[in-house]
């Protein structure tokens, strides 16, 4: 029981800590682009909210060897 308890009290306190740290609780991206079947060499990726949505964000990426990726911290909100 006590193992119970301790693992819940961890959870909550991981829990509590990720929404600190990631109020709009964003998530990781990452993805592949081509271009005419072949990795695109280089290039930028935005993404932004619908119009309307609050709160508005955008982020964005840069594409090298038709890969990109965005961390959880500067992620997109689901």
């Amino acid at each position: 029981m006590k193992n119970l308890s301790f693992t819940l009290l961890l959870l909550l306190i991981v829990i509590g800590c990720d929404s600190n740290n990631n109020p709009q609780r964003r998530i990781t991206v990452r993805g592949e682009i081509t271009f005419d079947g072949k990795p695109l060499p280089f290039g930028n990726i935005t993404f932004s909210s619908l119009p309307g949505l609050t709160p508005a964000v955008a982020t964005g990426a840069v594409i090298k060897d038709g890969k990109f990726s965005l961390s959880a911290e500067h992620g997109l909100v689901p």
